[in-house]
């Protein structure tokens, strides 16, 4: 089960933004107000007549400007557009929004690299958002001509720009971009990047399902099944209006690990294990014995770390069983807060695992002391 990689999921946000910019009139502080009314009924003619005779006593002439260039752009008059665009953005060059209105028309024209010099302009714009949908803009342009590595370099710029930003329209935005960055990498086939970048996207403060429905894509395909059907859940909480396959991808893995004869023991490397050669009754003491849980966080660096060496321990003691629960997941807080409750602590940070009434955390604590833990408790030796 994969999901499409298409460059229209790429932009689909992007090009809406910039329709509707160049669609739209601007709203001037008490200016241009008949040309707006005569624009929203779609009076473009009229609009054109009521913007130039505002033009005459207006303070600030850019959005006027912007609002004729939009009219003519309504018109199918590209030439005044493009023109008028140009007026608005010299008069405000600040703004950002005339800059990228200019670099769409001519994209649209077939003039890319006039456009992707006008999106670079809007690089430099006061306005956060204006200057990340310039950054957006090059990227797409970039990708277009096979350049990813520029392409993500200028969704990286686009996350540096609005670092700080807290506002509901800023998290909306570092989604679309994380985002962006994971399709790239996905289509590239470096998964370990297009996995960080979705659970950034995931994270960034947004209800969108869509990230953590790749997130759970990206793990199934990789031999992780358990998680990925975590990840198929987190999307189904957040997908009311049905915008996505979540509940399709669910139920078919989760048809799909019923049918296993044995239960599916999936570690942090993404191993698995049925341990045919261990009787039922066997397998079920060692994995109530030697159980161990471990909490981590996708964005944590120790984690990531901790992960290459939890794999090869799996491979080194298969009768060991491995839980891992990511910290965002659906109940791996209570989970979390059960055990610190069991084992009498308060706080704790990840990468942490709990086996035997034993608490280890920290990466180099559960590199030094779970082998040896393992070997004391329960007397088991290395494949």
């Amino acid at each position: 089960m994969v999901i499409s990689m298409k460059k229209s999921i790429f932009y689909g946000g992007l090009i809406l933004f910039f329709f509707l910019m160049i669609c739209n009139p601007l709203v001037a502080d008490g200016e241009s107000v008949l040309g707006d009314e005569f624009f929203v009924k779609g009076q473009y003619e009229e609009a054109i007549a009521a913007y130039e005779v505002e033009l005459k006593t207006a303070d600030d002439p850019a959005p006027i400007y912007n609002n004729l260039a939009t009219a003519y752009y309504q018109l199918g008059n590209v030439e005044q557009a493009l023109q008028y665009f140009e007026l608005a953005a010299n008069a405000a060059p600040e703004s950002g929004i005339p800059w990228i209105n200019l670099a769409m028309l001519y994209e649209l024209e077939g003039d890319l690299d006039a456009a992707e010099e006008n999106y670079l302009k809007a690089t430099s714009s006061s306005d956060p958002a204006a200057a990340v949908n310039g950054y957006l803009g090059v990227s797409m342009l970039l990708l277009d001509k096979g350049n990813t590595e520029g392409a993500i370099s200028a969704l990286e710029s686009a996350l540096d720009r609005i670092d700080g930003e807290t506002a509901h329209e800023f998290q909306e935005l570092r989604m679309q971009i994380y985002d962006n960055i994971g399709q790239i990498c996905a289509t590239l086939g470096e998964n370990e990047k297009a996995f960080d970048a979705f659970a950034a996207a995931a994270q960034a403060g947004t209800e969108n399902p869509t990230p953590w429905m790749k997130l759970g894509s990206l793990l199934e395909n990789a031999g992780m099944p358990e998680r990925a059907l975590l990840m198929y859940q987190e999307a189904l909480s957040r997908d009311s209006d049905n915008i996505t396959n979540a509940q399709e991808m669910y139920d078919s893995l989760f048809a799909t690990i019923s049918s296993q004869d044995v239960p599916i023991v999936t570690d942090q490397g993404g191993s698995t294990q049925n341990q045919e050669s261990l009787s039922a009754d066997d397998r079920s003491e060692i994995s109530h014995a030697c159980e161990i849980v471990h909490f981590y966080n996708y964005n944590c660096e120790a984690c990531q770390r901790l992960e290459p060496w939890l794999f090869a321990f799996k491979a080194k003691y298969p009768e060991v069983q491995i839980i891992s629960y990511e910290l965002h997941a659906i109940g791996s807080k209570q989970k979390l807060e059960a055990l610190k409750r069991e084992h009498g602590i308060s706080s704790v940070s990840v990468p942490i695992v709990f086996i035997c009434g034993s608490v280890i955390e920290g990466v180099d604590a559960i590199q030094r002391d779970l082998e040896p833990m393992v070997l004391s408790l329960h007397g088991f030796k290395p494949r």
